[in-house]
């Protein structure tokens, strides 16, 4: 009855990794949950730590970050208890990430710092590569580009030993981010042309439309207009494809920035009706933020002050609320760079 127990328990935990898998969050958790409840019942506190992490997991898929948490933290007590170094390892991330979601980068910085210690203790070079990403993800949102250039430099130089693809193409696209938010294009350009390379050379499919639109913002900031006109769509229909709906949404926008600016005729066709239409359709604080920032500055480049006063309130009253929420730099950027607009609107 014990075998067949674990057996059970074995195969509840493999249908909860599908389930997370294929989407069904709720199926998953189900799962996890009876997973817990056996492995508790025969003693197998490998098994519980298995469990508590998963469900964590899942918690964290589902955006409920205090749930997450609190599986987290028993994951790390058992952990700690019964010396999982790994799990000690995986548990203290986790729980920086809930704190990252949060926007609480202190307590989260904290975590990472911890990860980073522990895994340089004990000589595991990955965990210490996604430890020093972890930091140095948090500096660029920050805007502490220069300790975040520092970070992705040294996971650079652990990934010649681990020799692991996808690293190494997140890591150029990182370094490209940062060049792109300092104005440094031509170099982002390079960084995000040398991570798609790698993804095309070693299929790393899901990474193309991330690094692909990051070399047509690169070309949009160079002034490359008809260049990037012809990779946007490209762009688009890969991220269509791949199910990608971040890069879906910056993209779309990107391509009406394009278009506004290339037109000589109707400038409202072509950028601001394509944005209009998407800001009907969105319901994310983000996104109707970032929609209403792009409008307000097309209608104060066609000197409509009404309608440039309308978006431009509107932007900075929802980035001032994200920013309080998660101190992202861009969200600062963002609502400043509206309210310096103020005395030429009026």
């Amino acid at each position: 009855e014990l075998g067949n127990k674990l057996g059970i328990s074995y195969s509840i935990g493999n249908m909860g990794h599908i389930y997370k898998h294929q989407g069904d969050l709720q199926m998953a958790l189900d799962c996890f949950n009876k997973l817990l409840k056996i492995s508790k019942e025969l003693g197998n506190k490998q098994g519980e730590m298995i469990a508590l992490l998963m469900i964590g997991n899942v918690y964290f898929d589902m955006a409920n970050h205090a749930k997450a948490k609190e599986y987290y933290e028993k994951d790390l007590k058992l952990c700690k208890k019964y010396n999982d170094i790994h799990g000690i390892s995986k548990a203290t991330n986790n729980i920086g990430s809930v704190h990252e979601e949060q926007g609480n980068f202190d307590e989260a910085m904290k975590c990472y710092q911890k990860f980073l210690k522990f895994s340089k203790k004990h000589e595991n070079k990955r965990d210490t590569a996604m430890a020093l990403g972890e930091m140095a993800n948090i500096y660029k949102v920050k805007g502490e580009y220069k300790k975040a250039i520092i970070n992705f430099q040294q996971i650079l130089k652990l990934n010649k030993e681990l020799n692991d693809k996808n690293m190494h193409s997140t890591t150029m696209s990182n370094i490209g981010e940062v060049y792109l938010n300092q104005g440094y294009y031509e170099k982002a350009f390079e960084y995000f042309e040398k991570a798609l390379s790698n993804d095309l050379g070693h299929n790393l499919k899901p990474k193309i439309p991330s690094h692909l639109f990051g070399k047509v913002q690169c070309l949009y900031k160079l002034n490359s207009l008809e260049a990037a006109r012809k990779l946007i769509d490209d762009c688009i229909h890969i991220s269509q494809k791949m199910k990608n709906k971040t890069i879906l949404f910056k993209g779309n926008i990107l391509k009406a920035k394009i278009n506004f600016n290339i037109s000589e005729r109707d400038k409202i066709e072509a950028g601001i009706e394509p944005l209009e239409k998407m800001l009907k359709e969105s319901k994310e604080d983000n996104h109707i933020a970032e929609l209403n920032y792009e409008l307000a500055l097309m209608y104060f480049e066609l000197k409509d002050k009404k309608k440039t006063e309308i978006c431009r309130k509107k932007a900075i009253e929802l980035y001032k609320c994200l920013y309080k929420k998660t101190p992202n730099i861009t969200f600062k950027d963002r609502y400043e760079e509206l309210e310096r607009l103020t005395s030429e609107v009026s």
